[in-house]
């Protein structure tokens, strides 16, 4: 709680705050101090909440109240900060929690989602016992999912409806602002085709369970691969227009295009975070694969990790296998000539990683040998244990046997 409401009390303290600014930071904290004991309720009370339609459905009013409060208010906070540059006093209060509430409306429409379903189902319940008709669990789900998607959607398309026309309503004409009237056009034509998208999977995964997989693959695919990133090119494209000054030029209500903003955002971060996810993984694995490169003597398999079933009581000494590369000058002719892998049946190539087996000294692929004694602590060719205690166990794993 002191971790959202500490703004509140700086900015009743400072004197410069304009009295606007103090409602919606106060709104705003207060909303956030509700989300958290909301977000809690919710997990504790979601069993009881399906067979209470009284409750759900306090629950789902109390949460849409909360969403709409937290976005409307993030955007009369953000407006002024982005838009005015003379804007001062209660910046950094303004960006902490506009930030913070943005970061919660996620569990919060979650939560919404799952107090609708938890309504729907308790609704569809009392209509069916009333009715005197009995279905199993899984029929009520999905009776319970259609009533939710029908509600959610219509919701939905009056948000979408209602945002289209109050952001064209407060966008100027004329030939100064035509490149922010298509710019509207196209991100309206993505906010419509995402709804598409969401609601396809949505009907799919109600009404066609044996097919939403490959659906749902493909509509994925094309998020990813065509509707984010030119989404993620025309949201920056927005922020362009953002700081040249033409997007405060030519719309006359700034909370409408910061709230506009705010949605978009929220239909890129998906794909953001996996983008991002993608690139510290390839980070990581050029890394690893550099390190591997330079240093492979100190990338070998330890069998202490992997113990036999069948030999609960006793383990694997450390089988440290050296690497060195393939030297053709250091073997026979004969040897770089016809020689092969026992493993993989390949021949050794010139500066190739290979291991000699301790005591025996037979020659392998690093990469073969490496998995060989995952399952076998004994040479390929000759059976010839690697330490004392492998032959331990390869004695007692006969005993076993026998």
């Amino acid at each position: 709680m002191i971790a959202v409401n500490w703004p509140a009390f700086l900015v009743l303290l400072r004197e410069e705050t304009t009295a606007t600014g103090k409602v919606f930071i106060l709104l705003n904290c207060a909303c956030l101090s509700l989300e958290i004991p909301f977000l809690i309720a919710c997990l504790v009370l979601d069993n009881r909440m399906a067979s209470n339609v009284r409750q759900s459905l306090f629950f789902l009013v109390s949460g849409v109240i909360l969403l709409v409060v937290g976005f409307l208010t993030t955007a009369a906070l953000l407006a002024p900060l982005i838009f005015d540059s003379k804007s001062k006093g209660n910046n950094t209060e303004a960006l902490y929690v506009s930030t913070w509430s943005f970061l919660m409306n996620l569990p919060i429409g979650i939560s919404i989602y799952r107090s609708l379903y938890n309504f729907s189902y308790s609704k569809v319940r009392q209509i069916t016992s009333n009715n005197g008709e009995q279905y199993d669990e899984t029929t009520l789900g999905v009776l319970a999912r259609t009533l939710a998607h029908k509600i959610l959607w219509s919701l939905v398309f009056v948000i979408f409806i209602w945002t289209f026309l109050d952001t064209f309503t407060n966008t100027l004409g004329g030939m100064k602002c035509t490149d922010i009237t298509f710019y509207w056009m196209i991100v309206f034509m993505n906010f419509g085709l995402a709804l598409v998208i969401l609601s396809i999977i949505f009907y799919w995964n109600t009404n066609r369970v044996d097919v939403n997989r490959t659906i749902f693959e493909v509509l994925m695919f094309f998020y990813g691969v065509i509707f984010f990133p030119f989404n993620l090119f025309w949201f920056l494209k927005g922020i362009r227009f953002i700081l040249d000054g033409r997007m405060m030029e030519c719309n006359v209500d700034t909370k409408t295009v910061i709230l506009n903003f705010l949605i978009y955002g929220w239909i890129i971060l998906p794909g953001t975070l996996l983008s991002l996810t993608f690139i510290f993984s390839l980070i990581a694995w050029i890394f690893s694969a550099g390190l591997r490169h330079l240093c492979p003597q100190y990338f070998v398999f330890n069998l202490n990790q992997m113990r036999p079933i069948d030999v609960p009581l006793l383990e694997f000494e450390m089988i440290e296998i050296r690497a060195e590369k393939f030297e053709p000058t250091n073997y026979r002719e004969s040897f770089t000539e016809n020689e092969v892998c026992a493993i993989c049946l390949e021949k050794y190539k010139e500066d190739q990683m290979v291991s000699k087996w301790m005591g025996c000294n037979h020659l392998f692929h690093h990469k073969c040998i490496q998995r060989w004694v995952r399952n076998k602590p004994n040479c390929p060719l000759c059976k010839l244990p690697y330490t004392q205690n492998a032959l331990q166990v390869q004695q007692h794993q006969q005993a076993m046997r026998a």
